[in-house]
Protein backbone atom coordinates (compact mmCIF):
# COMPACT_ATOMS: atom_id res chain seq x y z
CA UNK A 1 0.00 0.00 0.00
CA UNK A 2 1.06 3.64 -1.20
CA UNK A 3 0.15 6.78 1.02
CA UNK A 4 0.51 9.87 -0.88
CA UNK A 5 -0.89 13.39 -1.44
CA UNK A 6 -4.18 13.40 -3.07
CA UNK A 7 -4.18 14.75 -6.86
CA UNK A 8 -7.41 15.95 -8.81
CA UNK A 9 -7.49 13.04 -10.98
CA UNK A 10 -8.31 11.08 -7.80
CA UNK A 11 -11.35 13.63 -6.84
CA UNK A 12 -13.86 11.15 -8.86
CA UNK A 13 -13.06 8.19 -6.81
CA UNK A 14 -12.87 9.90 -3.17
CA UNK A 15 -16.20 11.01 -3.95
CA UNK A 16 -17.34 7.42 -3.77
CA UNK A 17 -15.49 6.78 -0.97
CA UNK A 18 -16.71 9.98 0.93
CA UNK A 19 -20.25 8.23 1.01
CA UNK A 20 -20.39 6.70 4.24
CA UNK A 21 -22.34 8.08 7.64
CA UNK A 22 -19.17 9.11 9.61
CA UNK A 23 -18.70 11.66 5.99
CA UNK A 24 -21.81 13.61 5.87
CA UNK A 25 -22.03 17.29 6.23
CA UNK A 26 -24.19 19.00 9.16
CA UNK A 27 -26.43 19.75 5.94
CA UNK A 28 -27.27 15.98 5.79
CA UNK A 29 -25.61 15.84 1.82
CA UNK A 30 -22.27 14.03 1.17
CA UNK A 31 -18.68 15.68 0.03
CA UNK A 32 -18.80 15.98 -3.81
CA UNK A 33 -15.70 16.02 -6.07
CA UNK A 34 -16.05 19.85 -5.68
CA UNK A 35 -15.92 20.22 -2.52
CA UNK A 36 -13.13 17.84 -1.70
CA UNK A 37 -11.28 19.74 -4.44
CA UNK A 38 -10.99 22.70 -1.44
CA UNK A 39 -9.11 20.10 0.34
CA UNK A 40 -6.27 19.80 -2.21
CA UNK A 41 -2.80 20.20 -0.76
CA UNK A 42 0.13 18.01 -0.39
CA UNK A 43 -0.45 18.31 3.73
CA UNK A 44 -4.16 18.07 4.24
CA UNK A 45 -5.85 15.17 1.86
CA UNK A 46 -3.73 11.98 1.27
CA UNK A 47 -5.04 8.88 -0.59
CA UNK A 48 -4.18 5.13 0.53
CA UNK A 49 -3.39 3.54 -3.13
CA UNK A 50 -2.87 -0.44 -3.43
CA UNK A 51 -2.41 -2.21 -6.99
CA UNK A 52 -3.28 1.20 -8.41
CA UNK A 53 -6.59 1.61 -6.84
CA UNK A 54 -7.51 4.04 -4.07
CA UNK A 55 -8.82 2.36 -1.20
CA UNK A 56 -8.76 5.11 1.64
CA UNK A 57 -8.45 8.66 2.05
CA UNK A 58 -7.55 11.14 5.00
CA UNK A 59 -8.83 14.94 5.02
CA UNK A 60 -7.28 17.24 7.44
CA UNK A 61 -7.46 21.06 7.85
CA UNK A 62 -5.16 23.77 9.30
CA UNK A 63 -5.23 24.79 12.80
CA UNK A 64 -6.56 28.06 12.80
CA UNK A 65 -7.04 28.43 16.73
CA UNK A 66 -4.37 28.07 19.42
Amino acid sequence: MIIRSATKNDLELCEKLAHIREMKLATGEYMTKYSLATYLHKDFFLVAEENTHIIGMILSEKLKGK
